[in-house]
């Protein structure tokens, strides 16, 4: 695993106007939200821009749990504005497998209409969204990425899988042009302790602890997990 640089924690998120540029533009931020409202069937999206100023600008989609999906869902828009190095290899085929989008799930509990609720969360999505560019390193399902807590916070790093609650796997990827295929990951915010769980019995099995037959499951993000599991 490796570490995000601690710069990365002082991430904030407003709701209202941006003053940085989008790589992406107008009509492809809508493409890709046309994409997400269909297969999450609903079209409710609040945006929360960031105003971290970096050369990679990340919005966030966040979306109200509704019957089908009873979580509420954020996805990232413009992580995928970075190329990831690669050497030619994509592992899903096709070309997908360079350019990332992100999505995570959250129990419904959780009020995310509270600002500092919402913040929260979205600071630790943004870590995972820009961390290929801030690392110059590739990403994908299976792997796992760590950084550094402060002030008692309880997410250690986070796993990355695809969204596997997603019924229809045409979700995770997006073609928005020839040159440019999303795959939509979805990270899971980790403990140290679950960390340390992972590394002990390989991903295979951490994605049998994530999806248990019984139980709360484990691949909602929680901001207090050690409260839970």
């Amino acid at each position: 695993m490796k570490k995000i640089i601690s710069l990365i924690l002082l991430l904030s998120c407003i709701f209202g106007m941006c003053l940085y540029g989008h790589a992406l533009t107008k009509e492809q931020m809508d493409k890709f939200t046309v994409h997400c409202d269909a297969y999450l069937g609903q079209s409710d999206s609040l945006v929360i821009h960031s105003t971290l100023n970096f050369p990679l600008h990340v919005d966030i989609l966040l979306y109200k749990p509704t019957k089908n999906l009873p979580y509420w869902k954020m996805i990232t828009m413009g992580a995928s504005d970075f190329r990831m190095p690669i050497n030619g290899y994509y592992p899903f085929g096709n070309q997908y497998g360079d350019r990332n989008e992100y999505i995570i799930f959250i129990d419904k509990s959780e009020d995310l209409s509270d600002y500092n609720t919402a913040v929260a969360y979205a600071r630790h999505l943004l870590q995972v969204a820009h961390y290929p560019q801030l690392d110059n390193s590739f990403l994908t399902f299976g792997h796992s990425i760590e950084w550094e807590t402060y002030d008692g916070d309880e997410m250690a790093g986070a796993y990355i899988e695809l969204p596997m609650i997603m019924e229809d796997v045409g979700f995770a990827f997006f073609e928005l042009d020839p040159d440019y295929k999303i795959v939509i990951l979805q990270p899971v915010f980790l403990t140290q302790s679950e960390i340390q769980n992972l590394l002990e019995v390989g991903s295979q099995e951490f994605d049998n602890y994530l999806y248990p037959n019984n139980g709360r499951p484990h691949f909602l993000c929680e901001l207090h997990r050690s409260d839970l599991f």
